[in-house]
């Protein structure tokens, strides 16, 4: 790999390139770029669907959907599952904590239209089962690491690390990220 310098750009040639003329150059450079993407999230943030961490709408619908379950830590894990207010409600009365007998349960369920969100939605009714079955299972280890992890970064990797069913990059991200910004555990944490 060769770099080249000189008094305003900065090139490193190899698999990739890089030109660093300073924040102001790249505004004029991309003004078009900048202009449309300030654009689409001023679109978003008129219609709830925010880029900030902080203005997530998921975020919330996670606090409220906590508040169903025996402990908020759980609710925002079942909350996950399923991507959506609408998901977490139905299934609350049955799985207030976890249990054991997650799959004969949700065999016996029928999920309502509009259940899902988010990520969740590809995987349909079944992924959000079997991440909820997944969960009940290995319960002790989400508690754990939600609990007593060590910032963002440190509980995301743990998660993943876990492997569990149905808990992809995505779904770890979001509850990891839901986990922090609700202050589970007693401290907050972001990407």
């Amino acid at each position: 790999m060769a770099i080249t310098k000189t008094a305003t750009t900065v090139t490193v040639t190899g698999t990739f390139v890089v030109i660093v003329n300073g924040p102001e150059a790249l505004v004029r450079r991309r003004k078009r770029q900048v202009a449309a993407f300030l654009r689409w999230a001023a679109a978003r943030e008129q219609v709830g669907r925010s880029p900030r961490w902080s203005q997530r709408q998921d975020i919330r619908e996670a606090a409220e959907a906590a508040a169903f379950f025996d402990e908020q830590w759980w609710g925002l894990v079942v909350f996950t599952c399923f991507g959506r207010i609408e998901g977490a409600r139905f299934v609350a009365s049955r799985f207030r904590r976890p249990r054991p007998d997650a799959a004969r349960v949700l065999a016996s369920l029928e999920l309502p239209p509009g259940s899902l969100g988010h990520d969740r939605a590809r995987a349909g009714h079944r992924g959000a089962k079997l991440a909820l079955v997944s969960a009940c299972l290995r319960a002790p280890e989400f508690e754990e690491i939600l609990l007593r992890g060590h910032g963002f970064g440190h509980r995301y990797e743990r998660l993943r690390a876990m492997r569990a069913s149905y808990w992809g990059r995505r779904g770890c991200f979001d509850l990891t990220l839901r986990a922090g910004a609700l202050a589970i555990g007693g401290q907050r944490y972001g990407p």
